[in-house]
């Protein structure tokens, strides 16, 4: 045993043997020195040297065999050979190095390590082993008090999830969690990312990448500014620049999200996502493409096949094709040639259903191009819808149409909901009433007994048990407008409270205070129907308090009233007009070389038949005791003549398409005064006619 003695000036902590089993001394060499042979120990600044052998040469220690150095941190290092430096508290170790740090291993062959500040350095190619992690450069720096490392050089990091390859690497061994500024790619599950900049925590599966940051996928590959990524619960966002690519899909946005459980996307900020036949734009899109449900706010926009939606909130449902829109909504289907622009929309296109409503006071609007002719409404409720109806069930409504004190908008029914033979007629009689008729609607003591055994002849309650019956099937497009309604056609022009379209007969009813324009005539009564062929009007049905009014220059005006009007149209021209009940007539005859009014021609009838040439009347054929006279134009008070109930309403009728999206505020028609009013004057207001005495 031998220990050794401090021959050394204070100023300097001196390398101390504390034993060896030979110990020979060199005088003659300069500097001197001593040689150490044997189960050589050493100590220096709380750092214990184990060797075989060493020299000892001023304040450096060179040892070799066996050699490791101990502190009481539990920092551990071995090498072949030692070169120590007391006074710059250097350790230079050389072949077969490892450095041992709690759970970390680090193996080289050449490593500087300073047992002061316990920073350790290699330059030639060393592994580092932590728990779960082995890392792998050429040149490196390991600071064992805050288990942190830098790597340089062909860097790479490997576990059982996670592969990382770049050439400068900053790793935290506590942590598992790595950091690069160069160009890197990371490895992680199934997903291989790239970036040069990033880092990544490999027990927590969550990594950021920043500077043309990448990532692929399965089918997925993505791309933007920065990428996070949290590997355990399977999602990533895409931060600037973003791109989102599969075959079948792709998306860009000012940020994605992706959720991979889920099968949902975010995208928020200019976002545009494209599918296999739609395309969605928005401030924010939300799409899950295991539901095909997406949420779009912002300026949105979706084109899915021959359908296009925008507007401001999207919430769409791409396998039922339904959804709710708000905020300047547009509404279009090319296969229909259909169009709609509203605040409030709900929509289903696999039925064909649309609802617009009004929101501050904003009507929506309903176009149909058909060859370049297109017809546009607005009202405060817009509905549309399809229905599939059985052609016994339209003999049902006929007959409960029939019994109707009222005009009633053709309800439907679906027998397939309803176990029709388990009822007996009271109680098919009261499911009938509460189904298919508002209260207000009709009088439910015109219902009789008689009608319900009408319907039982239709043979309902025997169908549902008889398997050889065929059911007839039609599919029937609706139409429904309600309140303040304006229809707008170039050749035609309407104003309505509720307007009801039936395209399988492709009729137009409107109901309560209805007018229709076209031309220069005016037509009006409590419910007007109009039905379309081939996309022209080839009948009209004007019901209760008909009347209609025509005029070449606004001052003397033609006028037919009656109880009810038909109408007939060929090829889109009026043929033949029937006018039934009480029927009155009031016609200026012309002069057919000039074109000068000789006179007014009126007639009263039970019923009158116009017919048509070229648009202008033929042929007028009365029926029942007609009564009539010509009076001449001179002396006549052609004032006095309009019929009961004349009424001009040209100053309300639609003169462009702006006024079906910006209708004019309606006003008071001007009234017909009868003669025994004539001492009265009167005033008016957009609800009533008030008479007044003349002062």
């Amino acid at each position: 045993m031998y220990s050794s003695v401090n021959l050394f000036s204070q100023e300097k902590e001196q390398i101390y043997i504390r034993n060896a089993d030979l110990a020979k001394a060199e005088t003659k060499t300069t500097p001197p020195q001593t040689s150490y042979i044997g189960n050589v120990q050493a100590y220096h600044k709380g750092a214990f040297i184990f060797c075989d052998n060493a020299i000892m040469k001023e304040n450096v220690l060179y040892a070799n065999g066996k050699v490791s150095i101990l502190q009481n941190d539990t920092i551990q290092t071995y090498a072949d050979t030692l070169i120590y430096d007391g006074d710059q508290n250097l350790a230079y170790l050389i072949g077969n190095v490892i450095l041992i740090n709690g759970k970390d291993t680090l193996y080289t062959t050449e490593l500087e390590y300073n047992t002061e500040t316990k920073i350790a350095r290699y330059t030639k190619k060393a592994l580092m082993k932590t728990e779960q992690t082995t890392l792998k450069s050429q040149i490196g720096v390991y600071d064992t008090k805050i288990k942190e490392a830098w790597f340089y050089e062909k860097v790479s990091i490997e576990s059982d999830s996670l592969y990382i390859t770049t050439d400068s690497l900053r790793y935290l061994t506590d942590q598992d969690e790595s950091s690069w500024a160069s160009p890197g790619i990371v490895k992680t599950n199934n997903a291989t990312l790239y970036s040069e900049n990033g880092n990544f925590n490999n027990k927590t599966k969550i990594g950021k990448f920043y500077d043309n940051a990448q990532y692929k996928e399965d089918t997925i590959t993505a791309s933007a500014d920065t990428i996070f990524v949290d590997r355990t619960n399977d999602i990533f966002s895409l931060t600037g620049n973003s791109i989102y690519y599969t075959p079948s899909d792709s998306a860009t946005a000012g940020r994605i999200f992706y959720n991979k459980k889920l099968d949902s996307l975010a995208l928020e900020t200019n976002a545009v996502y494209i599918g296999k036949s739609n395309r969605t734009t928005g401030d924010s899109i939300t799409y899950n493409k295991k539901t095909e449900a997406i949420t779009i706010k912002g300026e949105s926009k979706i084109v899915d096949g021959s359908t296009t939606l925008s507007g401001k909130y999207v919430k769409y449902d791409k396998k039922s094709k339904a959804g709710y829109a708000t905020g300047n909504v547009i509404y279009a289907d090319t296969t229909e040639n259909i169009q709609l622009w509203a605040d409030t929309l709900d929509f289903n296109g696999d039925t064909k259903y649309v609802k617009a409503t009004a929101v501050e006071g904003k009507k929506p609007v309903y176009a149909s191009n058909q060859d370049g002719d297109s017809i546009y409404i607005s009202g405060k409720t817009l509905l549309s819808y399809r229905t599939i109806i059985d052609r016994r069930e339209i003999k049902v409504l006929d007959s409960l149409s029939s019994i109707s004190k009222k005009s009633v908008v053709y309800f439907h029914m679906n027998l397939d909901s309803l176990d029709v033979h388990k009822l007996d007629k009271k109680t098919f009689k009261s499911y009938i009433l509460s189904k298919y008729y508002q209260q207000e609607l009709i009088n439910y003591d015109t219902i009789e007994m008689t009608v319900v055994d009408s319907l039982l002849a239709l043979d309902l309650f025997n169908f549902e048990k008889d398997t050889k019956k065929q059911k007839e099937i039609d599919t029937i497009q609706y139409l429904v407008v309600n309140k303040e309604v304006v229809v707008y056609k170039k050749d035609m022009q309407m104003l309505s409270d509720s307007l009801f379209f039936n395209g399988t007969d492709s009729i137009f009813t409107l109901f309560y205070d209805p007018i229709i324009w076209t031309d220069s005539t005016q037509m009006t009564a409590d419910t007007i129907s109009i039905q379309l062929q081939n996309k022209k009007v080839s009948g009209l049905k004007l019901q209760k308090n008909a009347f209609i009014i025509s005029t070449e220059d606004f001052k003397f005006y033609n006028q037919i009233k009656g109880r009810n009007t038909f109408g007939n149209f060929k090829d889109g021209e009026l043929e033949k007009i029937k006018v039934e009940g009480n029927a009155q007539l009031l016609y200026y005859l012309k002069d057919d070389k000039d074109k000068s009014y000789i006179g007014a021609n009126t007639t009263e009838a039970s019923n009158f038949l116009f017919l048509f040439e070229s648009g202008k009347i033929n042929e007028i054929r009365h029926f029942g005791n007609p009564q009539s006279k010509i009076l001449p134009m001179k002396g006549t008070d052609h004032t006095g003549l309009r019929l009961e109930g004349f009424k001009l309403e040209f100053d309300n009728r639609p003169i462009g398409i702006q006024e079906v999206f910006f209708p004019r505020k309606r006003v008071a028609a001007i009234p017909q005064i009868k003669e025994n009013q004539s001492e009265k004057s009167f005033e008016v207001d957009n609800d009533n006619v008030k008479f007044i005495k003349k002062n």
